[in-house]
């Protein structure tokens, strides 16, 4: 594969000392963000997409230390969601985008936090992914404020309002039984959700409450996933730190697809594929 472009990335308020941590792209597929990252600031550039897939720099955006490197898009489009920590500080950002694409930070944005199992710990993002129900997912740990070792490992939903805000649904908040998660994605439907953690996969069916109900135990316990992405067919690609996992869906339980690729992997992304294509 050869680049076809290239493009500067604009630096991160003024520090030429930044590293691109993440990339995303919007709901319609016609604009990139790229996460920027700094000793003392964390930024968001954002770029539309032509028609040969060349990128134009639209602007860039200041957001503080709050780590947040990607982003979930609402099923409206007009909402991108962030969560990450800052000084053991939970930080929950959300975005609005405009026609142009480009995003402005919202100043009144609310959303309660989840509950924690103690008051000795304090609790960060991990992973957050939306629900095309309208809903948002995020996975949060607990650390020991005396010993720093975590606590567990947990999952919460909201409901994503019109005005872009979000609350937190009753009783979804629920303590999973990995030692740690690394990502969560919602499959296409809305309906299925997949975490990875370090102890293998597991799936969740989203009810028409907001709530999640646990389909069978895990899959590959003994294989820590670093990511996982479904495809737009409900089938499931997975990696660990040394191979590819494909996994097939019926109603949201994984079966594994054949034997695992054996490849250096540290991300993941999974392009929909035009039947028309041979």
């Amino acid at each position: 594969m050869n680049a076809t472009s290239s493009v500067s990335v604009t630096s991160c308020n003024g520090f030429a000392g930044y590293s691109v941590t993440g990339l995303t792209l919007d709901g319609s597929g016609s604009s990139l963000y790229a996460g920027l990252y700094t000793n003392l600031d964390d930024c968001f550039s954002s770029f539309s997409i032509q028609g040969n897939g060349a990128l134009q720099f639209q602007s860039t955006i200041d957001i503080g230390l709050p780590e947040i490197f990607l982003l979930q898009f609402s099923p409206s489009n007009q909402f991108a969601y962030g969560a990450g920590c800052a000084r053991m500080g939970w930080v929950f950002d959300v975005f609005q985008r405009g026609s142009d694409g480009q995003l402005n930070q919202l100043s009144n944005f609310a959303a309660a936090y989840p509950p924690a199992s103690n008051t000795n710990v304090f609790i960060c993002p991990i992973a957050v992914s939306v629900s095309t129900k309208g809903y948002l997912a995020i996975a949060y740990s607990e650390t020991s404020l005396d010993t720093y070792d975590t606590v567990s490992s947990d999952i919460a939903i909201y409901q994503i309002a019109s005005s872009g805000n979000l609350e937190l649904t009753t009783k979804s908040a629920f303590t999973t039984d990995f030692t740690a998660i690394n990502q969560l994605r919602f499959d296409p439907t809305g309906i299925y959700l997949a975490v990875a953690g370090q102890n293998g996969i597991e799936t969740f069916t989203l009810n028409s409450d907001g709530t999640l109900a646990q389909l069978g135990s895990a899959v590959e316990p003994n294989v820590s996933f670093v990511d996982a992405q479904w495809d737009n067919n409900g089938n499931l690609y997975a990696i660990s730190n040394a191979a590819l996992y494909v996994f097939t869906s019926n109603s949201g339980e994984l079966s594994l697809m054949g034997t695992p690729y054996s490849i250096p992997a540290t991300g993941l992304a999974v392009l929909p594929v035009d039947a028309n294509q041979n």
